[in-house]
């Protein structure tokens, strides 16, 4: 089958169009680690106990910063909309900002992300 150039995962039999063949690469849960795998199915629980500062902080900054953006947004509807929209963008804002917290910290166990930080504090355990 002949590739077309802009997207090389697509072929073209002669008189049926273009027809999808999927890319040989697959997304991040076929990627192949590039840190130290610390645990490659991690449950919830030590995925939100492992969460750092960093983590933390995009969480309570994300948060935070959806409050006024939330009650901005109601000014524009009227009065008695501004405070239920600021706690919805406050609402908005805390679950962006655990699911992106999450997202590092659960890639840091399974070691698709650096994670010098874990991986000593793992060896660390192992020593005891």
């Amino acid at each position: 089958p002949h590739h077309t150039a802009r997207h090389p995962h697509r072929t073209q039999p002669s008189s049926r169009g273009v027809r999808y063949t999927p890319p040989i690469q697959m997304g991040i849960v076929g990627d192949i680690p590039g840190f130290p795998v610390i645990d490659s199915a991690p449950s919830f629980g030590r995925v939100v106990t492992n969460f750092n500062m960093a983590d933390l902080g995009i969480w309570a900054g994300s948060t935070a910063a959806c409050m006024p953006l939330g009650y901005m947004a109601g000014m524009t509807a009227g009065k008695s909309i501004m405070v239920p929209s600021m706690f919805l963008g406050m609402g908005m804002g805390a679950l962006f900002g655990f699911m992106y917290g999450y997202q590092s910290s659960g890639g840091r166990l399974m070691g698709m992300f650096e994670n010098v930080a874990e991986v000593q504090a793992m060896r660390a355990k192992q020593r005891r």
